[in-house]
């Protein structure tokens, strides 16, 4: 009986019950080290979609001052509004225009419908591309 099989696409080895024998470890840590690569060629695919440059986030805790001002302060100058976008503590990204301005490294939602949604200690995740 063969010690392994193949996976179709990346050649993973699947160690066969009673065929292995002492062997596993090696194989997984194997299989680990080819999915490890493989994440990091997508990655980098995703990243040269995106004009080089990687993804990033923030995440900002809104505070009475934020809600009375209604705007935030990003850590990052925004050089193109739709390079932006905002996720509340509810999950649901919100779409530039409609529920948020950007000017400059400040995402406001004066008379957006974000102004009706925030609370104090809301979460936004802001995610810059």
């Amino acid at each position: 009986m063969a010690e392994y099989t193949l996976t179709s696409k990346y050649n993973l080895k699947k160690p066969n019950i009673n065929g292995s024998e002492g062997l596993w470890g090696i194989y997984i840590n194997e299989n680990f080290d080819i999915i490890d690569s493989a994440i990091l060629q997508i990655s980098g695919a995703i990243a040269d979609s995106v004009d080089g440059v990687y993804a990033s986030s923030d995440v900002i805790t809104l505070t009475q001052l934020d809600l009375n001002n209604k705007y935030i302060t990003t850590t990052k100058s925004i050089t193109a509004p739709d390079t932006v976008q905002l996720i509340p503590s509810n999950g649901i990204p919100m779409m530039i225009d409609d529920d948020f301005d950007v000017t400059g490294n400040r995402v406001g939602w004066d008379g957006k419908s974000l102004e009706n949604i925030l609370e104090v200690n809301d979460k936004i995740r802001i995610i810059y591309f």
